[in-house]
């Protein structure tokens, strides 16, 4: 946990206001889900996780969350098979195979073949930067320029001395074992701005097979901190994962790139690069909400390998405890700044006011008909 910077008193206020609104049903509710381990600690902080109480998150992965989600299989957490899934998070983007996947079991009306569960929603919630920890004996001040980055990777730079000539030892890369949507930030990164063909993949093998594999010596490990863990246990390494588990404005912990560490400044100035909101035409489109970034065009000064985490939710629920629920969170978050202390205190960074606008028209507003719960789109349908 990192130290709290900003008091989240009037954020509490609110909370238990919207819960209040939403009657006791809400406050009864357990809403389940996890996925992501990169924003664990940002959601479920016991000082300022920015999910309410009643929800529950188990970090596996964001692999194992949208498994879970577009399955609705509770195993993946860990729960009895049969209980039902509320939401995941997840930094890998629903790719169009499993939306039309999902579409054809859970919500092709009478037609669908499990249950009808009615549309899935992708929301982002926050920018997060991918950071790459390291430990070496004598460097204190690594600065990898984009194409080393690329180069570590490729497995085409393998010793120190390629980074900083007279620096002992070989490179030795830590990677997620499990399916990851870190490393498919990671991965998004390289295939975009690397002469190497990387792969994109929640999958670290894959990303790096058509690059010549993981090389001897390379370490893999599970999870955000395991990850972070990893890395830091023996000199001569490098690794990628969430900023809530380094220290991000440690430069002899964590690496710059182009000159710039994962900070809030380094990381606001490449937000010039994210998108728009999409368009009132594509809100029903959950790959709208997860768009491609133009990495080359980061400003100097900018931090270059960042995205989007996100949520994945259903539209309707047959429990109107967790509509109201989750509802509530949606307002709370998505209403100017009201979870941003908290964001910045794990050194993530808010999304633009545009974005929070558009997830409310398309979401919680009551008059559209894509808002959670709306009653005429979720008539006979939602997720258990």
């Amino acid at each position: 946990m990192k130290a709290f910077q900003v008091s989240k008193i009037a954020a509490a206020v609110m909370v238990a206001g919207l819960a209040m609104a939403s009657g006791a049903a809400s406050a009864q509710s357990a809403v389940v889900g996890g996925g992501a381990t990169l924003p664990e600690e940002l959601y479920k902080d016991p000082v300022d996780g920015i999910l309410p109480s009643n929800f529950e998150y188990t970090g596996v992965g964001s692999g194992a969350g949208l498994r879970a989600f577009l399955n609705n299989d509770a195993t993946e957490f860990g729960g009895i098979a049969g209980d039902p899934i509320h939401y995941a998070g997840s930094d890998a983007r629903l790719s169009s195979s499993q939306i039309s996947t999902y579409n054809a079991e859970y919500n092709d009306g009478e037609d669908s073949t499990e249950e009808d569960f009615g549309p899935l929603i992708q929301i982002p919630t926050v920018v997060t930067p991918v950071t790459l920890p390291y430990r070496h004996g004598t460097i204190s001040d690594l600065d990898l320029t984009t194409e080393q980055v690329c180069g570590i990777y490729a497995g085409e730079i393998t010793t120190w001395n390629q980074i900083r000539p007279g620096a002992a030892g070989n490179i030795n890369v830590v990677y997620r074992t499990d399916s990851s949507g870190t490393t498919e930030l990671l991965a998004r990164f390289l295939a975009s701005e690397c002469s190497q063909p990387f792969a994109v993949s929640t999958t670290f093998t894959n990303v790096v097979a058509p690059v010549g594999g993981v090389r001897a010596g390379w370490v893999g490990a599970s999870g955000s901190g395991g990850v972070a863990t990893a890395t830091y246990a023996a000199a001569n390494r490098i690794g990628y994962v969430s900023p809530d588990y380094v220290q991000v404005s440690n430069n002899a912990q964590v690496a710059k790139v182009d000159g710039a560490l994962p900070e809030q400044l380094p990381l606001e100035l490449a937000l010039t690069v994210v998108p728009e909101a999409p368009a009132v035409a594509n809100y029903a489109n959950p790959e709208a909400w997860s768009p491609n970034f133009n990495y080359s065009e980061v400003p100097a000064g900018g931090y270059p390998i960042f995205g989007f985490t996100s949520l994945i939710i259903g539209q309707c629920y047959q429990d109107a405890g967790v509509t109201a629920a989750i509802r509530g969170f949606l307002t709370e978050h998505y209403t100017t700044n009201n979870n941003d202390a908290a964001i910045v205190a794990h050194d993530f960074v808010a999304l633009d006011p545009s974005w929070k606008n558009a997830v409310r028209d398309a979401f919680i507003t009551t008059s559209s008909n894509l808002a959670v719960g709306n009653a005429t789109a979720c008539a006979d349908k939602g997720r258990g």
